[in-house]
């Protein structure tokens, strides 16, 4: 990609959601997913090649990527919750970039425990640590505090 376009740097959201959780020390991470399975799975191997362990997954279960942007940031809450309730992860990834997440990591954090990433935040964050650029302000989750 840098080279077709000449850039510096460039990001996606799996290399930089396996960039954060290395930022934060995350070795085993629960996976929480819109995806049926077959879309879900190959998530999970990325993560697991990548060297961070996936014990535990949830999944909306939905098969159309345009209808991950329809479930309410109050049902994610609640499954990521139901994930890390399971024990036995050192964080939650919520996966995909149609969840509106970004109003619900800081809570759940401090409700859980743990950390909590989303493909939209860890691909922001990365953009920002790539570019020397800040986070918008606002942002008080806990990778916000890594640099």
């Amino acid at each position: 990609m840098t080279g077709a376009v000449q850039a510096r740097a460039a990001t996606d959201p799996l290399s930089a959601a396996l960039i954060a959780c290395r930022a934060l020390g995350l070795r085993r991470i629960g996976l929480l997913s819109p995806y049926i399975p077959p879309v879900a799975g190959p998530f999970r191997a990325a993560f697991q090649a990548g060297g961070i362990a996936v014990p535990e997954t949830l999944s909306f279960g939905e098969a159309e990527e345009a209808r991950a942007a329809r479930i309410a940031p109050a049902s994610i809450a609640r499954a990521a919750s139901a994930l890390a309730g399971r024990g036995g992860i050192d964080g939650v990834f919520l996966s995909c970039t149609n969840l509106r997440t970004l109003g619900i990591i800081a809570p759940l954090e401090a409700a859980l425990g743990l950390p909590v990433l989303s493909s939209n935040l860890v691909l922001g964050w990365h953009m920002a640590q790539l570019s020397g650029a800040p986070l918008a302000p606002g942002i008080t989750c806990r990778l916000a505090r890594t640099r």
